[in-house]
């Protein structure tokens, strides 16, 4: 997704890590998903070091609040961790991977 100019910011940005947690992008992002929890949720703060994101702001606060207003993405409840919102099609499948894992173990 390339950035629109005229865009604010916070939608730069929703857009943006909305991506990262597609299941499309999850699929061959191997670095994000391992540094996923089993809710399929990653720290913002990596989120935020991300070149395209950094490019848009390096205010942490700004990235938290921009990613509350998307309906696509949910946050933990300290706002430290974020991921697809449980209603997107990649948390019943990230929970069964999970699962899979822990019951192998």
């Amino acid at each position: 997704s390339t950035p629109r100019e005229n865009e604010p910011v916070n939608v730069q940005i929703v857009r943006q890590v909305e991506y990262y947690f597609s299941p499309g992008n999850l699929a061959k992002d191997a670095f994000l998903k391992s540094n996923m929890d089993p809710s399929g949720k990653a720290p913002i703060e990596l989120v935020a070091g991300f070149a395209k994101i950094k490019a848009l702001t390096s205010d942490l606060a700004v990235v938290v609040k921009a990613l509350r207003s998307s309906s696509q993405l949910e946050l933990n409840e300290d706002d430290t961790r974020v991921g697809a919102a449980s209603t997107s099609v990649a948390s019943p499948t990230l929970k069964r991977l999970f699962s899979a894992v822990e019951d192998s173990a």
